[in-house]
């Protein structure tokens, strides 16, 4: 298979490939800059190793990067700046990285168990004239090792193909209608698979990327209102927070939010129809190199609460306890250092995820396996409280949990972070109309930030971990 680079500069070499507030590169231009690059790397790096890290924010220079390290023949491995030192020496043994490039604005001061290289250390090296990029790629190489991002506590090293990211960019493409017309926005990490399928999706369909490093929910409302933006990738925390500060419409060439990470409130869908603004929510992991499961604007008013049908490449059942299975071209073939196949049930992935399908096959999820919470033998998923809470207006986000309890075994509390007043009776009598009784939480604690990793997920385990101190301020 040839280079993608390659590729998209013979095929629409003066087709904008990134841009960012002030700079934009062509894909000829990508071409050349990142075969300079590579030759960089030649003398910076041996040229048989395998895999090379990098630490990076959503800029041109670490889109660039990247790239380099696919065309210098590595794997790349992606590692999160927000981790501390301990977790990131964790990753980089874990995946045996002796290399790691470093954009020097992102992080500056690191004490990590392998030879460090700062961006602006290859821009001033010297190129090794005998260091080409390289042309052809086998599509079962690994592009690319993401570790998931732990929202148990326990993270894994995934392994993925050119084979899986192509597979996933043709299912998105079909769903999507992808066009070298698209200009999509990413905002969310580059080192996540919610971002780096963008850079690679725009190589394969010759769109272009725009690149915005920090989330501002009035800078991407702006971006979206006067740049000929398409597609815009968010998590639902983002897409809640731009809903919020929205005075304005967005320019005619919008096409549509594309909403994952994690699970989507229908009271947050219910106002995007009210605003006019389209919305496909995605269900899609690490391991499947980002979306497999889609539901398009055109369902979601009929369909609230779905997370759709599977994409055209995406096979599915419910297995035991109604356990949501999958099967895709997409899905890593293994992670490192993990044995993949206490994940599989006769070469069925096992996502983890409770879910029922409806009669027309669209599939909805009911929480997490992991999650549920037996209360006096009834069955209770924290998301079915959260999605009612967060309906309220001036609740910001919400964790529900379960912890022990001597008479029921376990029941729901909440941890919610709000603005203006709240007390507990109202909280209740909101709830009561929504839900049975035995579902309402039976304690309420404010909370001042809830614990989100960089993809926007909440991190449960980090509430039960430091329990007291999310217990603190109980609502009376």
């Amino acid at each position: 298979m040839d280079n993608w680079i390659l590729k998209r500069a013979l095929i629409s070499p003066n087709k904008i490939a990134v841009r960012d507030n002030t700079h934009q590169i062509s894909f000829l231009q990508l071409k050349t800059i990142v075969g300079r690059i590579v030759s960089k790397l030649g003398n910076l790096i041996p040229l048989n190793e395998k895999r090379i890290a990098i630490i990076t924010d959503n800029n041109i220079l670490g889109y660039l990067m990247s790239l380099s390290i696919i065309s210098f023949g590595a794997s790349i491995v992606f590692l999160n700046k927000r981790l501390s030192n301990a977790e990131l020496n964790w990753q980089l043994n874990n995946a045996g990285v002796r290399y790691c490039l470093i954009d020097d604005l992102c992080l500056k001061k690191v004490n990590l168990n392998c030879n460090v290289i700062y961006f602006n250390d290859i821009k001033t090296s010297n190129g090794n004239p005998k260091v080409k990029l390289k042309e052809k790629f086998d599509v079962n190489d690994i592009a690319s090792i993401m570790f998931t991002s732990g929202t148990t506590g326990f993270s894994k090293a995934c392994l993925q193909s050119f084979k899986n990211h192509l597979s996933s960019a043709i299912s998105t493409g079909i769903n999507l209608n992808l066009s070298s017309d698209d200009e999509w926005l990413c905002v969310v990490p580059i080192f996540h698979i919610s971002g780096f399928s963008i850079i690679l999706r725009g190589l394969i369909y010759g769109f272009s990327v725009r690149l915005v490093n920090h989330f501002n929910e009035n800078d991407i409302n702006n971006i979206l209102s006067v740049e000929p933006i398409t597609i815009i990738s968010v998590v639902p925390y983002m897409l809640r927070k731009m809903l919020n500060k929205l005075t304005t419409t967005y320019q005619n060439k919008f096409r549509f939010m594309f909403v994952g990470g994690a699970p989507i409130d229908k009271f947050t869908l219910h106002k995007c129809l009210l605003n006019k603004i389209p919305v496909v929510q995605s269900y899609g992991m690490t391991e499947t190199c980002s979306n497999i499961i889609s539901l398009n604007f055109d369902s979601i008013e009929n369909k609230l609460g779905s997370i759709g049908k599977p994409l055209f490449l995406t096979q599915y059942k419910l297995g035991k306890d109604n356990e949501l299975l999958i099967k895709t071209p997409a899905l890593i073939s293994g992670y490192l250092n993990c044995n993949i196949n206490k994940y599989l049930s006769n070469g069925w992935y096992r996502t983890g995820d409770i879910a029922h399908v409806d009669k027309e096959g669209f599939i909805y999820i009911d929480g997490r396996k992991s999650e549920l919470i037996i209360s006096g033998g009834e069955n209770i998923f924290p998301s079915e409280i959260e999605n009612v809470l967060l309906k309220k207006d001036n609740i910001v986000n919400v964790a529900v949990i379960g912890l022990q309890d001597e008479k029921w075994g376990e029941v729901p509390v909440a941890f919610v972070q709000y603005e203006g007043d709240l007390n507990k009776r109202d909280l209740v009598e909101y709830c009561k109309k929504e839900i049975g009784e035995y579902k309402i939480p039976k304690k309420f604690y404010k909370v001042d930030c809830l614990p989100i990793n960089s993809s926007g997920k909440l991190q449960k385990f980090k509430i039960k971990e430091f329990l007291n101190d999310f217990i603190s301020n109980e609502i009376k």
